[in-house]
């Protein structure tokens, strides 16, 4: 059976909450349910300093029978924006944690034995920051948008959630949303939270959908989120946002198991060519003696290698105009339709046609993205195969003498 749909979305779907109600609070008269999920909105968007703790209970069943498949997930949400930030996300199987003290963020993959460092985010609240773990840095970023596409919003009564500090009096709100027609197979069923109405706080969230994939058995996926902690009064204690990776894990540049070996050409000449343009004018590696080529070996069916161009496509955008030259060389696609996938992704990259696939046999393209190094002395500096971070390849092409990245 699938994976259930919303692990893949926990990060974006992540809700929380303040204290509770004060005495006589729940007392005010009731507020429009449309005008509750807006004040949720914008006081999330507002939250520059919060420690939330809590509990995420996923579940799917299977339309084929079957024990339903159940997870809990214990969480923390910590941060005092601009730079510090603590948020562990404890899956029974793959627990892992961030941590942000001001100037480097650490990620803690306790299940590989394994962490890294790099600079810590700058963005303010209710902003998403940059690269891969955007999402898991600002796990409350969904809730700002929680009124995007929403039809109708029904205010199904008063109701009361358990947190650490005692009953916290809530308005059970019942949400529908428009359909999305970018996730084929998956149609979102009501949403349900429950809201404190004095402050605009979610308390608990419950998110299901129905996926129908073809050939496969359909299935029902909820998400049920519960906050047991509340704090927006300063972020927490300092010892959150203090870096101290766990005892026994090994320093890493990227997460996961090591990249697959390249080919064995590193160090050896790079075995001369001539290929054609899209444009008919024909390149010839010898020619380029004195300069460092970048060589992305590539074709328009592979999925990785639709991935990997904009990072190419963007290190040779920079590096336009400098002793650099980038060719996309592209295996055995006719060339009507390299141009077609080129427009539509919006690349410019130089492209290379390989159309026997001969000079991707030389270099020992037979999985691909392949991206080859050439130095200036002609021989293979450095070669990455298959999916890399933008990091990877700025290395490969400073180990190739190339400067100012």
């Amino acid at each position: 059976m699938p994976a259930p749909i919303t692990r893949l979305a926990i990060a974006v779907l992540l809700l929380a909450a303040l204290r509770p109600v004060p005495s006589g609070a729940a007392d005010a008269p009731p507020v429009p349910a449309r005008a509750l999920v807006d004040s949720v909105t914008a006081r999330y968007s507002a939250l520059a300093a919060y420690h939330f703790a809590g509990l995420s209970h996923l579940s799917t069943v299977s339309d084929a029978g079957g024990e339903p498949r159940v997870s809990d997930m214990p969480f923390v949400f910590a941060a005092r924006w601009p730079s510090r930030v603590h948020n562990e996300f404890l899956s029974p199987g793959q627990p892992v944690q961030f941590v942000a003290d001001g100037e480097s963020l650490a990620v803690y993959a306790t299940w590989l034995n394994q962490y890294l460092v790099q600079a810590a985010p700058r963005v303010g609240p209710g902003q998403s920051p940059d690269g891969e773990f955007a999402a898991a840095l600002q796990p409350l970023q969904g809730i700002t948008h929680l009124a995007t596409g929403l039809v109708a919003a029904r205010d199904a009564g008063a109701d009361t959630v358990l947190s650490a500090a005692g009953p916290v009096n809530c308005r059970r709100l019942e949400l529908e949303y428009a359909p999305d027609s970018t996730r084929r197979g998956v149609t979102m069923l009501p949403r349900t939270v429950w809201v404190d109405p004095v402050r605009g706080i979610l308390w608990r969230d419950v998110i299901s959908a129905r996926v129908a994939q073809p050939g496969q058995p359909a299935f029902t996926s909820t998400q049920s989120m519960r906050f047991v902690l509340a704090d927006v009064t300063g972020g927490g204690p300092d010892s959150l946002y203090r870096i101290a990776p766990p005892a026994g894990l090994q320093r890493v540049t990227r997460l996961g198991p090591p990249p697959p070996a390249p080919p064995a050409i590193v160090g050896r000449p790079a075995k001369d060519f001539t290929l054609t343009t899209l444009a008919g004018t024909r390149v010839r590696l010898g020619a380029l003696r004195g300069k460092v080529v970048v060589l992305d070996f590539w074709a328009t069916w592979c999925g990785p290698c639709r991935r990997w161009m904009p990072i190419v496509a963007k290190l040779e955008k920079e590096l336009h105009g400098r002793n650099v030259r980038f060719y996309a060389v592209n295996e055995r696609d006719a060339s009507d339709k390299v141009r077609a996938f080129l427009e539509s992704a919006g690349l410019t990259i130089p492209v290379l046609l390989d159309s026997d696939g001969r000079v991707g046999m030389d270099y020992g393209a037979s999985s691909i993205p392949l991206t080859v190094i050439v130095g200036r002395d002609g021989k293979v500096v450095n070669a990455l195969l298959g999916l890399h971070p933008e990091e990877d390849l700025r290395t490969a092409l400073k180990s190739a003498g190339v400067t100012g990245l």
